[in-house]
């Protein structure tokens, strides 16, 4: 179908997207992983992107580091809604999920 994309297509990340944090919960029994991922230290001036992806469904939110700007996957299927909900709410939970700049490399954040 042509409204069909492998995931691996759909939002890649780049190679100067930097791997933050990583943690997992459960939903209905399964454990899954989100990545935050940043390419403020190799992007362009302006032209750093926050990403966050979930294991089942790859990038599931992204937005500017610099601009009001936002990208979140919805979908179809109820269920996968509801996965993809419940891992918004997992990273708002979750305060190593939050700051980009908190990672060791950024010292302006005792």
């Amino acid at each position: 179908m042509a409204d069909t994309l492998k995931r691996e297509d759909v939002n890649p990340l780049a190679d100067i997207d930097e791997l933050l944090a990583t943690e997992y919960f459960e939903y209905r029994g399964k454990m899954h992983s989100i990545n935050m991922y940043c390419s403020d230290r190799k992007a362009p001036v302006d032209g750093g992107k926050l990403k966050y992806t979930l294991d089942s469904l790859g990038m599931i939110y992204g937005r500017s580091t610099t601009w009001p700007s936002y990208i979140r996957l919805r979908s179809n299927n109820d269920s996968i809604n509801d996965l993809i909900q419940e891992a918004y709410s997992y990273m708002l939970m979750k305060s190593s999920l939050h700051c980009f700049h908190c990672h060791d490399e950024f010292t302006h954040n005792p």
